[in-house]
Formats: C-alpha cells, structure tokens, sequence
C-alpha cells in the first residue's frame, strides 16, 4: 500500500481567485477588487454572504477566498487599509482645503 507524505514544515497556500496586481496588491481574479475591499466589509460585521450581495460581481467562492487570505496575511492587509486610510484622508483635508480658499475668494 502507498503512503501519501506531506511536507507540514512548509505548506504552500494557494487562493485560488486571489492574484496580485502590477503593485503586488492582491485582488480577486477577473475584477478590480482588492481584498482589502473585502477585508474592510469582513471586519464592519458583515458575513461572507452579506459582502457577496454588496459585491454582486464577484462570487461566493472569491468572497471566501478573499477572507481566508486576509485571515492568513492579517497584517499584510491591515498595512493596506492603513496606506488607503491615509491617502483618503490627505485628500479629503486637500479638498477641504481647496473649497475653502473658493469660498474665501
């Protein structure tokens, strides 16, 4: 009889609908959604269902694809929402700052 070995010291994890963008953001295969797109509903409470309904062109299985690589890469993904956190506030005060000169002239 054979015995299948499996090598547990370093197991290979794959996404199957998880694929890195051109800045080596991951995003789900076939659309322009990144998986901390996915990763901020996940974490706001919403269930797997709940962002497949807000996110109605991806599917089940990308949605849980999606989360399960945020769940393996937490900080990876959490250093990106913070970059996109940081970003929308620097244009959100650029912006803030902008209409107000318009207003003051």
């Amino acid at each position: 009889m054979d015995t299948l070995t499996i090598d547990t010291a370093t197991p290979e994890l794959i996404y199957p609908h998880i694929v890195r963008n051109h800045k080596g953001e991951p995003y789900i295969l076939g659309t322009n959604t990144k998986v901390q797109a996915v990763a901020f509903y996940f974490k706001s409470g919403m269930s797997a269902e709940e962002i497949c309904d807000a996110l109605s062109h991806c599917t089940a299985a990308e949605i849980h694809s999606a989360i399960a690589y945020y769940l393996d890469f937490e900080e990876e993904i959490e250093m990106l929402l913070a970059t996109e956190r940081a970003l929308f506030t620097e244009l959100k005060r650029q912006y803030e700052s902008s209409s107000l000169d318009t207003i003051m002239a």
